[in-house]
């Protein structure tokens, strides 16, 4: 039997922004008649197919190119199986002549709901492989205050992943294949056979047990930057009983969606002896919050292969390093995003623990520097430059000073990167 992977998560700059970024739409009356069956329409042309194309895995979100009712040019879509339709943004939409079919209440990943036009995409042509009559949600990723930072036009959602009966996500090669047959992607290589559920919105869930005989089933979620993240409730049915679990207090904003943004108190936790299945995850570091829906995300997938096998209902999973290491936390204690009014940069997100640890920033401390770089005026796309890349700030840093203005009052710091939960 292979062993778990090698996951140190050494979670230092891939925490330092607080805008975790959840892409997932559902809407909420899919149970209807009327949704339940616009979600089931839809078809695949072609017969026999084995496809395999680029799927590029960058900020935490997998992205491929799409072409849309058959004109030029591609588009840039992202893959998210916890999205239950497509997404197409309004200007794509307008330059295709969409018009909408039927208007619903959809809610995004963060709990925030809006009115949203659905329309029918003709086409949607993934390397020659012709998707037909494929519903789709108009929703206006460029206002979402999550996903400013990041290119792409629309939304792959589970409408249209369910019509192929295999769908394989490769992280470390960025490759996706698809087939009508699973035994296509089975390859030479070994993997564990995971039971695969659907949920009432048609997401896929896969069961994790966290101590022992409990276990959640949690939703699959390519269009999550994050690893494990849990309700709040289920986390303490979870826990009820079990010694003192080792933890970390999360402040600001804590979850992010095509809609809002929410700002709450979360716990990031540390779980011994976490499993899927037959596969022994070893260490892991999960969160729990009361806005979250319960699921796993591309932090966690991302040392993986993975495949759909829809007609089985299988997940199948292939580590793709050998050897377990065990999950830490390791920060300045801080994260920030962008304040449109002031043109700089805000501390947005805070982390305390249970040993004291507080790095005397306040939530909306306005950055003046870091580490000796000006911050006091940045452009938006300067921020986006940075979040891309925050070695650009930090580089390999142990020790940084933070100077930030607070009511008038310009305060400096100097934190150190400290293991928080390890």
């Amino acid at each position: 039997m292979m062993v778990a992977m090698k996951n140190k998560k050494t979670q230092t700059l891939g925490l330092i922004f607080s805008c975790l970024v959840l892409i997932e739409l559902v809407s909420v009356s899919c149970t209807t008649l009327k949704m339940a069956s616009l979600f089931m329409s839809g078809e695949i042309e072609k017969k026999n197919f084995l496809i395999e194309i680029p799927l590029r895995f960058q900020q935490g979100l997998l992205h491929l190119e799409v072409r849309l009712n058959d004109k030029e040019p591609l588009r840039r879509f992202v893959f998210d199986t916890g999205a239950a339709f497509c997404v197409v943004s309004p200007e794509l939409a307008a330059d295709l002549g969409l018009r909408s079919v039927v208007s619903d209440t959809a809610a995004d990943s963060a709990g925030h709901r809006n009115k949203v036009d659905f329309v029918i995409l003709e086409s949607v042509e993934i390397a020659g492989l012709s998707f037909r009559r494929i519903p789709a949600a108009v929703v206006d990723l460029k206002n979402s205050k999550a996903l400013r930072c990041y290119d792409f036009e629309g939304v792959i959602g589970v409408n249209l992943i369910r019509l192929a009966e295999a769908w394989q996500v490769d992280y470390r090669g960025e490759k996706l294949r698809l087939s009508d047959q699973a035994k296509n992607l089975a390859g030479a290589g070994s993997f564990y056979r995971l039971a695969l559920r659907r949920n009432i919105q048609r997401i896929p869930e896969v069961e994790v047990r966290f101590f022992e005989n409990r276990s959640l089933w949690l939703e699959i979620d390519t269009g999550s930057t994050r690893g494990f993240s849990l309700n709040s409730k289920e986390w303490r049915k979870l826990e009820k009983g079990k010694q003192e679990i080792p933890w970390v207090l999360k402040r600001g904003i804590s979850s992010a969606g095509a809609f809002g943004v929410n700002s709450a108190e979360s716990h990031v936790v540390k779980i011994d002896r976490l499993q899927l299945g037959a596969f022994r995850a070893g260490t892991q570091l999960a969160e729990y919050n009361p806005n979250f829906k319960s699921h796993v995300g591309n932090d966690f997938w991302r040392n993986f292969r993975i495949t759909f096998n829809w007609p089985k209902n299988e997940l199948w999973l292939e580590p793709l390093t050998p050897e377990p290491e065990p999950a830490e936390l390791v920060t300045f204690g801080f994260g920030f995003d962008y304040d449109q009014e002031q043109k700089g940069l805000r501390v947005s997100l805070l982390y305390e623990n249970s040993s004291d640890f507080k790095t005397g920033l306040e939530l909306g401390d306005r950055i003046i520097s870091i580490a000796g770089k000006n911050l006091e005026s940045v452009s938006q796309d300067e921020y986006c430059r940075v979040k891309a890349d925050p070695n650009v700030l930090f580089g390999d840093l142990q020790e940084v000073r933070i100077v930030v203005r607070r009511e008038r009052e310009d305060k400096e710091f100097v934190l150190k990167k400290t293991r928080l939960l390890y």
